[in-house]
C-alpha cells in the first residue's frame, strides 16, 4: 500500500500530464450534451438550494471554511492567485468588453443625473447619490 504521501505525488504527477489534459480535452470535445442547460435546470437549482441550506443549516459549511489556516489562503493567493491575473483578464475580456458596452452609457446617465442637481450640503449631496443610483438600479431590473 503506498502511502498518503505516494499517493498525492502520484495523482499531481497523472494530473499535471500531458496525457491527462488530453484525456481531459477529448472527453470534453466528445460530450453532446448541453452541461449549462443541466446546471440551469429546475431540478438541479432545487438541489443546490437544499443542499446549500443543509450545509449552512448542519454548520458544515462554517466548519470547512474555519478549517483553513488564514495563511493557507495568504499563500494561495499570493503565489498561486497573483499570478493568474493576467491570463484571467485575457479569458475575460469579451465578458467585460460586453459589460462596458451595456453600461457605459447607464455610468454616463448616472453621472449626468448627479451632475445636474445643485451642489452643498449634506441633503443634496444624498440626492445626487440618489439620483445616479435610482438610475443603476432601474437598469439592472431592480426595484428603486
Amino acid at each position: 500500500m503506498k502511502s498518503a504521501g505516494q499517493m498525492s505525488a502520484a495523482w499531481a504527477a497523472a494530473m499535471g500530464s500531458a496525457t491527462t489534459a488530453q484525456k481531459y480535452k477529448d472527453g470534453v470535445n466528445g460530450y453532446s450534451g448541453n452541461p449549462m442547460a443541466l446546471a440551469a435546470s429546475a431540478d438541479a437549482q432545487q438541489r443546490y438550494a437544499a443542499n446549500t441550506a443543509a450545509a449552512v443549516a448542519s454548520g458544515r459549511m462554517a466548519a470547512k471554511l474555519n478549517s483553513v489556516p488564514v495563511q493557507t489562503w495568504k499563500d494561495n493567493a499570493t503565489t498561486v492567485g497573483s499570478q493568474r491575473f493576467a491570463t484571467g483578464a485575457t479569458k475575460a475580456k469579451a465578458k467585460v468588453d460586453r459589460h462596458f458596452q451595456q453600461w457605459a452609457p447607464i455610468y454616463q446617465q448616472m453621472s449626468d443625473a448627479a451632475r445636474s442637481l445643485p451642489k452643498g450640503g449634506v441633503a443634496n449631496a444624498l440626492a445626487r447619490v440618489q439620483a445616479a443610483i435610482t438610475i443603476a438600479m432601474q437598469a439592472a431590473g431592480k426595484q428603486t
